[in-house]
């Protein structure tokens, strides 16, 4: 077996792991401020498509997050970056706080079709509309194809439903651009000066985060926070680098030495999980979870 390369870069998702709405999970302020302290560059990667970036650096400061604009990559980015490289005026299916991220991309007269998340466009005229101009050879581009997403008050439908009734509708695939898509992880990485085998993503869902790292190249901690659930009617066939009682401390520990004391108690484990982890070991059977995808 081959020996793994130093850690370099730490991606850690948004909803579900550091905060759910507007509640930040109990001790994850304190976890990241001891991430901080390790030989690590940082990212925060997010599928959401119901704020701007902006909007949701003020709601993560808010929640006592020490956290800077350029450290945090979105779906929304995602989606912009391919919007300019292909040149196209996208019909834009996203939740009016989402707008200012396109801010300068030319909408009128469209001839491309972006679906978010936006349950006050998923109506039959809006989706009408999106129907007959990808009819027309308009692209349909999705920010990401989660199912459902987690809020207090239990899960909701995500804009995946949407998009596959308007690729079953037109006979066509929609482009992808969140996770758990291989590009958003290499995009987010950009800038960070490692490779994906120096790298590991943190997150609370195993298909897109987990999973979506993995088929980056990087590795993947799944924590027991957000939507994470031990249901056995759910099976995944990912399996994770680790389920460890801190996905920001002894998961990281053979690499970078952060302090097992990072752990929080919402990301409760087993000590036999804690012990496969720091050891370098890999988990032999996957979680049983809810595999919906995040909006986080």
């Amino acid at each position: 077996m081959s020996a793994r390369r130093a850690l370099k870069a730490v991606l850690v998702d948004l909803n579900g792991t550091l905060h759910i709405e507007d509640s930040a999970v109990p001790g994850a302020q304190e976890a990241l401020r001891r991430l901080r302290s390790a030989p690590v560059t940082v990212r925060f990667v997010t599928n959401t498509t119901k704020e701007s970036k902006r909007d949701l650096l003020e709601r993560l400061t808010g929640l006592g997050f020490d956290i800077a604009e350029h450290e945090i990559f979105t779906s929304l980015t995602a989606a912009r970056n391919l919007l300019e490289q292909q040149q196209v005026r996208p019909l834009l299916l996203v939740d009016d706080k989402a707008l200012p991220d396109f801010t300068g991309i030319g909408t009128d007269n469209p001839n491309a079709v972006v679906v978010g998340l936006a349950p006050e466009h998923f109506h039959y005229e809006m989706m009408n509309r999106a129907f007959r101009l990808i009819l027309e050879g308009a692209p349909l581009i999705a920010i990401h194809k989660a199912r459902y997403f987690k809020k207090k008050d239990g899960l909701c439908l995500g804009p995946g439903p949407f998009v596959t009734g308007l690729e079953y509708a037109t006979d066509t695939k929609a482009t992808v651009v969140g996770k758990p898509e291989k590009t958003f992880f290499l995009e987010a990485l950009r800038g960070t000066g490692c490779a994906p085998e120096e790298a590991v993503m943190i997150g609370d869902d195993c298909r897109d985060d987990v999973g979506g790292a993995q088929q980056a190249g990087m590795r993947g901690i799944l924590v027991r926070t957000g939507k994470y659930l031990m249901d056995q009617s759910f099976q995944e066939t990912v399996v994770p680098s680790g389920i460890p009682p801190c996905a920001l401390g002894p998961a990281l520990q053979p690499c970078c030495c952060v302090p097992a004391h990072l752990a929080h108690p919402c990301w409760g484990g087993d000590k036999a999980a804690e012990n496969r982890v720091t050891t370098g070991l890999e988990h032999s059977t996957a979680p049983q979870l809810m595999a919906g995808s995040p909006e986080s």
